[in-house]
């Protein structure tokens, strides 16, 4: 997957029927921003800006080389805890590929890769965040 190819990252996680992060990127360095990674409901508060140039890269770089063939619809049969959700939508020119898993807060829940992914998002958004709040 290149960059280039990528024109929108969303990201949502749920716990119970509350959003505890809302991110959402486009190639052109926009993004929007509610909660953190903590699992607690989110403030509401929806934050708007603008990424630099290297975060927006490197939030794009992020995208695990496998997304594609990883995106589908899962569930835990064996989920432990309190509901989880986790939906990772990556738009392209002329499609677009969904990751969507529920699974439980005391259980293992989503591979290294996506989690990887998720962590480096926040990580790369939250000064952008953090001074916009």
């Amino acid at each position: 997957m290149t960059q280039e190819a990528t024109r929108q990252v969303q990201i949502e996680m749920l716990r119970g029927d509350a959003h505890v992060l809302f991110l959402q990127a486009t190639d052109d360095g926009a993004f929007q921003r509610m909660g953190t990674r903590e699992l607690r409901q989110s403030d509401g508060v929806l934050v708007k800006g603008q990424l630099d140039e290297e975060a927006a890269n490197s939030l794009f770089s992020a995208i695990p080389d496998d997304f594609d063939e990883t995106a589908g619809h899962y569930n835990d049969p064996d989920a432990e805890g309190d509901r989880m959700g986790l939906s990772i939508v990556v738009k392209r020119n002329t499609d677009e590929h969904v990751f969507q898993m529920v699974y439980g807060s005391q259980s293992a829940g989503p591979t290294e890769d996506i989690r990887d992914f998720v962590l480096s998002a926040i990580r790369l958004t939250e000064p952008a965040y953090q001074a916009l709040r």
